[in-house]
């Protein structure tokens, strides 16, 4: 004979009550129901649904079907539209970090439905794009970062010319107190040195 398994509720009723003969038409053993009182009512985990009624749980299971198939409507529509207007994420530079930053968070909550693979073709990004920014928000090297070279500065970065500007003009000081030494070492042939300026020797 297979071991009967009782309902929670049976078991904490009767260890509440203190009968062991609060069911009779269940058969219950004598001694189980003794054990059952004797251990007292055992706490129960379960699901706020699972208490409701048929009728509830139909009602609530259409309504959830309704509201999903609204929103699957409207995320066509919307891949529609992004597709007719030409927008494609793998095209398209994004540079500010915070905004990889709210994109990579997305991404991250829609893990938990979808498989990585599953979100990166949804939005149209691309796996090798993906890891790069995840390796560079741990590195907080997120935001695209902008380089000048000081040899060549953009004619529209305002510092990179200023500091292009100075180093010209270091370099032709450089050039004229090299030249002006010569001359003076030609014609005094003697020279005193104190930093940048050279002053003749008067002994």
């Amino acid at each position: 004979m297979a071991k009967r398994t009782y309902d929670i509720q049976v078991r904490n009723a009767v260890a509440r009550s203190g009968d062991p003969d609060l069911f009779p038409n269940l058969n219950i053993p004598r001694s189980t129901a003794l054990q059952w009182i004797r251990e007292g009512v055992k706490e129960v985990v379960t699901h706020p649904s699972l208490g409701k009624s048929c009728d509830v749980v139909i009602e609530e299971n259409a309504a959830q079907q309704k509201a999903c198939a609204a929103e699957q409507a409207k995320n066509a529509l919307v891949r529609v539209s992004l597709r007719v207007t030409g927008f494609q994420m793998q095209y398209m530079r994004i540079a500010a970090g915070e905004l990889k930053k709210k994109l990579l968070d997305s991404i991250e909550l829609a893990k938990a439905h979808l498989s990585l693979k599953e979100c990166l073709e949804s939005i149209g990004l691309t796996a090798a794009r993906y890891h790069s920014w995840v390796k560079r928000l741990i590195k907080c090297l997120l935001p695209d970062q902008s380089i000048v070279p000081e040899a060549f500065p953009n004619k529209n970065n305002k510092q990179g010319n200023v500091r292009h500007q100075r180093t010209r003009h270091c370099k032709r000081v450089c050039a004229l107190q090299s030249q002006f030494a010569r001359d003076v070492c030609e014609t005094t042939a003697v020279s005193v040195c104190f930093g940048n300026c050279l002053v003749p020797n008067r002994a």
